[in-house]
């Protein structure tokens, strides 16, 4: 999966979300103010069970309702590599 130029924001859910993903590649994304309901875990990013060799470049994930990146793995191999990312939750 290949993301680029991706502009997500003011969602009432997760900005992005995946399930199974693997070899994802992120480039120059943003997800800014997703999510509105803290009691239901709803994030800039959540991937489950994220595999493969994937990469998150150039990109800046702030102020969601609950964590700006959420990972959950419990299955497969991950090699994950973040570079120049802007990760914030001001409050």
């Amino acid at each position: 999966v290949a993301l680029h130029n991706i502009d997500i924001g003011a969602t009432k859910e997760h900005g992005i979300m995946g399930l199974s993903v693997s070899n994802l590649t992120m480039d120059n994304c943003t997800a800014v103010n997703n999510g509105d309901a803290p009691s239901e875990d709803e994030n800039a990013l959540k991937f489950r069970n994220l595999s493969g060799t994937c990469s998150i470049t150039n990109s800046t994930f702030e102020t969601s309702a609950v964590r700006t990146f959420h990972l959950i793995n419990n299955t497969g191999s991950l090699s994950l590599t973040v570079n120049n990312c802007i990760f914030n939750d001001p409050t």
